[in-house]
């Protein structure tokens, strides 16, 4: 008995140390623009790391943060980001159709895993990692892709879904653009949204993540049967793509959240806004997902 007292004794001494001393990183306040009175947050999850790039094909890896060349490079770079539950059996193939999708047309490939060990799912209201860290990310990942050889740092664009296309959102909203070049961070020169929520949570715990000054041209596909991101809650595109030619959206009718989510079909749960939402995979409109995203690249490289 005294034993086994003085053994749970030493494993809350040795758990409360490790609370205490849990390492910590300052980051730019991304979450408001650097607003507010702080102008960096504390966080416990710290930057992601990239692997060496090598060449990639349609069976590549993409767990573990890898960059990728194509056969024939086109002098530019996509980031891919995962949505919330971040890369995992039932989306991995998605991930890798994308992934082979941009580099047969030319481009490097960084694919993030938001949910790389030792991080957590970060899904619902009660995310396990701040609004300034997914921002970051999309920073990271753009700054690894700086790096690679070949690669204009110009033209690296970033896709992202759900979660994912929400924080490329924020990595070019004015303010964020702002407060990161004074880190010397990559910009993004466009990003492309599927599925991203606008605005996101429930009566005044709502989170804008689309705002309508932009300091880049974006894409922003959306669902009409979404439940979890609404595309009602999306009149704000309507002022991007006044203030931007370059900017377009375009709402599928009959698609929900995660409409490219081949393995989550049927899928259902209670969303962030208290809606249940359920996903159902269309193959035609991810195939056309895919061509309005090549295009609007494609129409982004012809004007430079």
């Amino acid at each position: 008995m005294i034993k086994n007292l003085f053994f749970l004794i030493l494993t809350f001494i040795f758990f409360s140390f490790q609370i205490v001393n849990a390492k910590t990183f300052k980051i730019p306040n991304y979450g408001d623009g650097g607003g507010g009175f702080n102008k960096n947050v504390t966080e416990t999850v710290s930057d992601l790391q990239f692997q060496k790039p090598i060449l990639g094909n349609e069976y590549s890896d993409v767990t573990n943060n890898p960059l990728y060349y194509p056969k024939m490079l086109n002098g530019s770079a996509i980031v891919i980001i995962s949505a919330c539950g971040g890369i995992h059996s039932r989306n991995i193939d998605d991930l890798k159709r994308w992934n082979a999708l941009f580099l047969s047309n030319g481009f490097v490939t960084a694919v993030v895993n938001t949910t790389t060990y030792p991080r957590k799912k970060n899904c619902g209201r009660n995310k396990t990692q701040s609004p300034s860290r997914g921002v970051k990310d999309v920073y990271d990942a753009t700054r690894a892709l700086s790096t690679v050889k070949g690669v204009d740092k110009n033209k690296i664009f970033v896709i992202g879904f759900s979660l994912g296309a929400m924080n490329a959102a924020k990595s070019i909203w004015s303010k964020n653009a702002k407060l990161a070049l004074k880190s010397n961070e990559i910009i993004p020169a466009a990003v492309i949204g599927l599925y991203g929520g606008c605005k996101y949570g429930q009566g005044q715990v709502n989170k804008t993540y689309l705002f309508s000054d932009l300091s880049k041209p974006i894409l922003w596909l959306m669902g009409g049967l979404d439940r979890e991101a609404p595309a009602k809650d999306c009149a704000v595109v309507n002022k991007i793509k006044e203030k931007n030619s370059m900017s377009d959206f375009f709402i599928y009718k009959d698609a929900t959240h995660c409409w490219d989510c081949k393995n989550m079909n049927g899928f259902s749960k209670v969303v962030g806004n208290g809606n249940t939402a359920t996903y159902i995979y269309n193959q035609d409109i991810t195939k056309d997902s895919e061509k309005r995203a090549l295009n609007f690249l494609k129409k982004i490289l012809i004007k430079d």
